[in-house]
């Protein structure tokens, strides 16, 4: 599955598991743009560059069940990355400095 292949039944029945409304959809449509322009800003990467690496949709789908399940982000400050996914974007990141 590429990144662009992903869903938000697919997140919201695999990865997330909470049920169908418009108020869990409306959330995962928004972590799933967010994941999709972290992972971006992370690596210098396009969009549709995102679909090069396989393992690049397991970082988003990672990254949306995260700021799905801790939506405390933005209200504690603290923004933890699970190291899976850390090591996935690291592998990509073409922000040389």
């Amino acid at each position: 599955m590429k990144v662009s292949e992903i869903t938000v039944e697919f997140l919201r029945e695999d990865f997330v598991h909470c049920d169908d409304n418009s108020s869990n959809n409306n959330m995962i449509a928004m972590a799933l743009a967010g994941a999709k322009r972290y992972c971006m800003s992370m690596c210098n990467l396009s969009e549709a560059e995102l679909d090069d690496y396989d393992d690049m949709t397991l970082a988003v789908c990672a990254l949306v069940a995260d700021l799905y399940d801790v939506r405390q982000y933005s209200v504690d400050g603290s923004v933890t990355v699970n190291p899976t996914t850390a090591n996935i974007l690291g592998r990509y990141d073409r922000n040389l400095l």
